[in-house]
């Protein structure tokens, strides 16, 4: 066998005994789970919270986010008790819940139900069937693909820098490695090998050595712009919003133009330091500045215009956005911006030659347009100019009436369909918004159905649910799948963890990015969440009788 052959048989071999042991692995927990879930039951009888979910709500042991809510529920309410049972399954999705929801209830007679559930939505059986097979449901494949980038780039930045492949012991604790490490970048100072050490420093959560690293760093190269991010995180977790503006500052003066990434953390930053301090008109200042300084980030002509826009001084936006979109012709979101200042101003001609200024340049994120446009198309009795606008913007110019009703849809242009429908039906087209009608219907079902059968099934019980959205996604997504009423409340992760995450780093709450915006939570993370989940059930046990 060839050396490139044998390496291959050896890839595959541990990949294989990889998901063998993932799968195992994932059982065996789910048994120990279960276990402990009937101790609970056996020697309990508090306020019982019934958590369901994926490996988000199921991994962590003690560190899991039910595991940390039952302490954080008791502690914050001493005149109750309360018993959080973690039912999370890896790898399952609603559907799963959909089907056991009965036996768990009888099971476990919960008094609410919190349910964080949808990552795995996409690797339902039909998908398979239908697109990927079954290599889509491997845990190592999606392993793969939420680490490899890091691992790659972490291996090129750092291993053949420092010297790390070679030096650094293959068995050792994480202490003794940064005591190796240490000593490593002490014979061998330079900015580059101290700020790698800060950033190991901050990864052990040893935030002070890690400042004290990147202030050596700086003193060698006042240019380090990593160096400079790592010292503002740490004044931002500190809540020293004085000294992070500074830094900050300074950061945006030295890096690259081409870090997008970390030039929008420090927008946003300065944004959250400013108004913290209470200091908008210094904020706006600072945007005026950045405008002039460093033309070719966009952050500084969107923020200022949202602030402007915010106050309701839409002159000022629009000056704003017009510069915008001089430097910035391609971004779609200038155009819709500076469209709705216009037609805050009364100026709807100025805004339709913005739309078709927009649309002609073809801007990135510009289906917007075409739906404001057809929207005013509408309201000044023009319908018949709408539908060809909004079937632009929607690819559907050239789908005859009898494949409407079974084209795939995209959930995220609701609102453009129900509109369009509202245009055939004006247009004297009653079969083509007939046919879209029921191709809407079936995207709002396919969409719903598992999570209004959960539902529906608990309001039949007289159970609360508790709905939990994953950190850093909208709401909006999960509250279109839930009909609102009675005996449903949502918990909204969103900006919580976007604004930890601009504080401390994305790692010092995720472990990786399974989900893709966000990932399975450190302990850190699931103690966020935990706290902001418990808050809800607070409020439903405030409002439900305690059985």
């Amino acid at each position: 066998m060839t050396g490139l052959k044998k390496f291959c048989f050896w890839v595959i071999l541990f990949a294989v005994c990889l998901e063998i042991f993932f799968q195992l692995g994932g059982g065996v927990f789910s048994w120990l789970e279960e276990r402990q879930n009937r101790a609970k039951l056996k020697n309990d009888h508090g306020y019982r919270v019934l958590c369901l979910g994926d490996s988000l709500t199921e991994v962590g042991g003690q560190d899991s986010y039910p595991s940390q809510m039952e302490a954080i529920l008791n502690a914050q309410a001493p005149g109750s008790h309360f018993v959080v049972i973690n039912k999370g399954i890896a790898g399952t999705g609603p559907n799963h819940i959909v089907s056991h929801i009965d036996e768990y209830t009888m099971e476990y007679a919960p008094d609410v139900v919190v349910m964080m559930s949808g990552m795995n939505d996409d690797y339902s059986p039909a998908r398979l069937k239908k697109n990927e097979g079954a290599w889509r449901t491997l845990k190592v494949r999606r392993m793969a693909e939420s680490l490899w980038p890091k691992i790659w780039s972490g291996l090129q930045a750092q291993m053949p820098r420092l010297g790390f492949a070679e030096t650094a012991p293959k068995q050792m604790e994480i202490n003794d490695y940064l005591k190796h490490m240490t000593a490593y970048v002490s014979a061998n100072p330079s900015t580059e090998n101290y700020t790698r050490l800060a950033y190991l420093y901050r990864a052990a959560y040893k935030k002070s050595e890690a400042l004290e690293c990147a202030v050596k760093a700086l003193q060698l190269n006042p240019a380090n712009h990593l160096a400079l991010r790592l010292i503002a995180e740490h004044y931002l977790a500190e809540k020293n919003h004085a000294q992070a503006i500074p830094v900050l500052v300074q950061y945006l003066q030295v890096a690259p133009a081409s870090e997008h990434d970390g030039r929008e953390f420090t927008y946003l930053s300065l944004d959250q330091a400013f108004i913290a301090l209470g200091q908008r008109p210094q904020l706006r200042a600072f945007y005026r500045y950045a405008m002039t300084a460093f033309p070719f980030d966009h952050w500084p002509f969107s923020n200022l215009a949202a602030l402007l826009f915010e106050d309701q001084d839409y002159a000022g936006a629009k000056e704003v956005l017009t510069q915008e979109i001089l430097h910035h012709p391609d971004r779609g979101a200038a155009y819709e911006q500076l469209t709705k200042c216009l037609l805050k101003l009364g100026e709807t001609d100025a805004a339709r030659r913005v739309i078709a200024q927009g649309l002609r340049r073809k801007a990135t994120g510009s289906i917007n347009l075409y739906y404001i446009l057809a929207n005013l198309l509408v309201k000044d009795g023009n319908p018949k100019d709408a539908q060809p606008v909004l079937e632009e913007g929607l690819d559907l110019r050239n789908v005859a009436d009898d494949e409407l009703k079974n084209f795939p849809l995209s959930t995220h242009e609701l609102d453009f369909y129900e509109l369009l429908i509202q245009v055939y039906t004006l247009n004297g087209k009653p079969k083509r918004a007939a046919a879209l009608h029921s191709a809407v219907d079936a995207l709002k079902e396919r969409k719903s159905n598992a999570y209004w059968k959960i539902l529906h099934f608990l309001r039949g019980r007289d159970i609360p649910l508790v709905a939990v959205q994953y950190p850093l996604e909208e709401l909006k997504a999960l509250q279109e799948k839930l009909p609102p009423g009675k005996g449903l409340f949502f918990v909204d992760n969103e900006a919580l963890f976007k604004k930890a995450v601009a504080q401390n780093g994305y790692f010092y709450y995720f472990a990786d990015s399974y989900g893709g915006k966000y990932g399975h939570c450190t302990p850190k993370g699931n103690h966020l969440l935990a706290e902001n989940v418990a808050k809800t059930v607070l409020e439903v046990k405030s409002h439900a009788h305690v059985r």
